[in-house]
């Protein structure tokens, strides 16, 4: 599967090096994400007003219109840089889940 995606470069990396690298690019991507989640709490605030800090916040991200319209190689590796920053985890646990897949045949 991973032969399909990837570029041939003349890397000596090893399956097992990249699955490791790709391990420590989501658990760094998922203690990002954990920092980000902190909330200070001033003195005399209100629950409604706390709560309201926690909700998450509307993403700018992609829109459908995006993914449809990116026609040109350029456009499309916009729209996977942009995925990237947006979501590093998870495009790091989809590399990890191919890598698994790979392994197994």
């Amino acid at each position: 599967m991973l032969n399909k995606i990837l570029v041939p470069t003349a890397s000596t990396n090893s399956v097992m090096e990249l699955y490791a690298e790709a391990e420590t690019m989501a658990e760094v991507a998922a203690k990002r994400a954990t920092e980000t989640e902190a909330v200070e709490v001033d003195e005399g605030e209100s629950l409604d007003e706390i709560k309201a800090k926690l909700k998450p916040k509307k993403k700018g991200g992609i829109s459908a219109d995006m993914l449809d319209t990116a026609n040109t190689y350029d456009d499309k590796v916009a729209l996977v840089r942009i995925i990237v920053t947006d979501e590093a985890g998870r495009v790091a646990n989809v590399f990890k889940q191919m890598m698994r897949e790979d392994l197994k045949y």
